[in-house]
């Protein structure tokens, strides 16, 4: 039951990104203040990048988070069993 909930909410997701970027195919010039050059992109590539660019990040800093609580359970498992 799980697997088919899952399934059936990957298609839809799949189904609005790519609605949305076909809906958004103009193009736009991104230019960021350091760099002289500017890029141009479709829309949705930048929004479909940034999203992917924040979910990764979130990633990253949950992982961090969970090894730190990893490395400080090993410690305190260890700690309790030295005592016992």
């Amino acid at each position: 039951m799980v697997k088919i909930f899952s399934s059936i909410i990957s298609l839809v997701l799949i189904a609005l990104i790519t609605i949305f970027a076909i809906s958004n195919r103009e193009v736009v010039e991104l230019g960021m203040f350091p760099l002289i050059e500017k890029y141009s992109m479709p829309i949705y590539a930048i929004v479909l990048l940034s999203v992917l660019f924040g979910f990764l990040l979130g990633v990253f800093v949950m992982s961090w988070g969970l090894l730190k609580a990893n490395i400080r359970n090993r410690v305190l498992h260890r700690t309790i069993k030295d005592r016992c």
